[in-house]
């Protein structure tokens, strides 16, 4: 019996040894589990070699994530969609603004360090009263300017992405779900239009009254150079500790709310699929999940705030003692309107290092925004070029002047046919050099043909071919 059950045995291992040599060539040849499986059960080989090519291609592709910082190149097209001359005004009006602040401060110094006698000058308070009209005047023309800038930037970005994805090709909306689209357009553009600009104002608005304050603190106590180094380096040193994890994490953020505005929709669109089959919890489990998967991402980055908050407010009190400690110090050798100055520039410094370094940090996180509306106006390929529009379009109509229609046969029935090959967006004179097939059309007022020659069609370049050699 024992030999019997060993004859019975031989011939299943001997097929199963078969089959794993076969799994094993399938895999050396290029294919995987799927082109294994195809061999193992019979299939041919061209039909694997097909499966394999079809599990290798994915039909709706990842969403792209850049990595590291925010490079210039994103801050400059920013610019640039502002307008260059209209965000140097800009610029140098808000430069004016804390200027003239700063010397109305100096002013008020002066004017208070006088006798009794000049301190009643008319003159001294006309010329107060001027200093703060100018800044108003001055703030005020810079704010307008720079909300205009920002204006016809966010516009420009979402002009540019809506027009790229208006005439994008047919694969660009199956390639990518409907909430990823959406997500540029309400997330990712609220974020430009409603919090980037606010934080990019005040980043630069306090950082010019920080730089203002730190040379009236050198100018009117000179031993606080020594400390204005150190305090400089630790605020970067922060900046550049925290920024990094505020900026992936405000990327995961992004890339994370993609997949719940999709499910949401097609939720939506499901609607009655959903209660026909009774699955409203296990949509709103899943809906439920996506959204914590995003609160997470978003968690953390408050957190990654708080704990840069913390460490710029030990940071300040460390500036507010020096400044004191300097001031009691030597306070025989400096002048008390310096002085007295001097320490309420350092208390309101505080507030600006941390506010500062909070908003800066805040803008890059915020231009990960700009990051992504970008890559949809200058990566998404169009499907036809307006320029080639436009020339046929200019040809068209010049032909319809010189004589209407032309003959089938005739020079205008080529030459038409040559401008509407044009529009195609297939390469033809590419495509029947690679022996891919060609397309050729015969425009006539009488008739109008297609002719196809050994053509192969597919949906997207890295997808397989659906049609091959057709006549």
């Amino acid at each position: 019996e024992q030999e019997q059950e060993q004859e019975h045995h031989q011939p299943q291992k001997a097929k199963e040894g078969a089959k794993e040599e076969t799994k094993e060539e399938a895999k050396d040849d290029g294919g995987n589990a799927t082109a294994a499986f195809a061999a193992t059960n019979g299939a041919d080989a061209p039909h694997a070699s097909s499966t394999a090519t079809k599990s290798k291609a994915q039909f709706t592709l990842s969403e792209d994530r850049s990595q590291g910082q925010v490079g210039l190149g994103t801050y400059g097209a920013y610019v640039v969609s502002a307008g260059l001359a209209l965000a140097l005004t800009t610029l140098a009006l808000l430069i004016s603004a804390q200027g003239i602040f700063m010397g109305a401060d100096f002013w008020i110094k002066d004017w208070s360090s006088k006798s009794a006698a000049q301190q009643r000058n008319s003159n001294k308070l006309y010329t107060y009263i001027g200093l703060a009209v100018g800044t108003t005047l001055v703030a005020v023309a810079g704010t307008l300017a720079y909300f205009l800038a920002t204006v016809r930037a966010n516009s420009t970005l979402h002009d540019r992405a809506l027009s790229r994805v208006l005439h994008a090709p047919m694969h660009f909306f199956t390639s990518n779900p409907l909430g990823r689209i959406l997500n540029r357009f309400s997330a990712d553009l609220g974020q430009i239009d409603e919090l980037l600009p606010l934080s990019l104002f005040q980043a630069l608005v306090m950082g010019l009254m920080m730089v203002g304050a730190i040379i009236f603190m050198i100018i009117a106590i000179p031993w606080m150079a020594l400390f204005i180094p150190v305090i400089i380096y630790a605020a970067l040193w922060l900046r550049q500790f925290t920024v990094p994890s505020l900026r992936e994490l405000k990327r995961l953020d992004g890339i994370t709310r993609s997949p719940f505005y999709a499910m949401f929709s097609a939720s939506l669109a499901g609607l009655v699929s959903i209660r026909a089959f009774g699955q409203q919890e296990a949509m709103q489990r899943r809906l439920e999940a996506l959204l914590e998967k995003n609160a997470r991402c978003w968690f953390w980055w408050l957190i990654a705030n708080r704990w840069l908050g913390f460490r710029l407010d030990m940071l300040i009190a460390f500036i507010i003692s020096a400044t004191v400690i300097l001031a009691i110090a030597l306070k025989d050798s400096l002048n008390a309107g310096d002085l007295g100055l001097a320490l309420v520039y350092t208390i309101s410094l505080g507030g600006l290092v941390q506010y500062m370094v909070r908003q800066t940090a805040l803008v890059e996180t915020y231009m990960t925004s700009v990051e992504r509306l970008l890559a949809y106006g200058r990566d998404i390929p169009c499907e036809l070029d307006p320029t080639l529009l436009l020339q046929h379009a200019a040809r068209a109509h010049a032909g319809a002047e010189g004589g209407g229609a032309a003959a089938a046969s005739g020079p205008g029935a080529s030459s038409q046919a040559a401008s509407s090959a044009e529009l195609l967006p297939l390469h033809s004179a590419t495509a029947a050099g690679a022996g891919a097939g060609a397309v050729s059309l015969d425009v006539s007022a009488a008739k109008a043909r297609i002719d196809a020659e050994k053509l192969c069609v597919r949906y997207r370049e890295d997808l397989p071919e659906v049609l091959h050699g057709v006549d």
